[in-house]
């Protein structure tokens, strides 16, 4: 496990990384009774938190920038957004120390930066 989750994420960019199809199950039906993520947490932990776990992964900071703009009216709204950057933040100036391999960092952040040259501005669902 990693410190503040994440795995799924991981697990999607490094099977990418090296040449493996990743696709979308629509069909599958799941059925949350809370926010994943949120069993042990308040709603703002979890978003200060989510910015560390994106910091940990290797997140671009211009696409974690842009991510949280994004969601900035997801619940709570206007200060979520404002927390993820708080922990992103945090975690780079006085918690460096990833347990990613620096390959997997590197190649999240190239795969983060090719998405948004490739962005339209006309799309739906720009950074999923």
């Amino acid at each position: 496990p990693i410190k503040y989750g994440g795995e799924d994420s991981l697990a999607c960019y490094a099977a990418r990384m090296y040449g493996w199809k990743i696709k979308n199950v629509n069909s599958a039906q799941v059925i949350h009774h809370k926010p994943t993520g949120s069993a042990n947490s308040s709603s703002f932990k979890k978003r200060f938190n989510d910015g560390r776990m994106e910091f940990y992964l290797g997140y671009h900071p211009i696409f974690q920038l842009l991510k949280c703009f994004k969601r900035v009216f997801y619940k709570p709204a206007i200060i979520g957004s404002i927390l993820q950057l708080l922990g992103f933040w945090f975690s780079f100036l006085f918690d460096s120390k990833s347990t990613v391999a620096n390959e997997l960092r590197s190649y999240i952040k190239r795969s983060q930066l090719k998405h948004l040259m490739g962005l339209s501005l006309f799309r739906k669902n720009i950074f999923n």
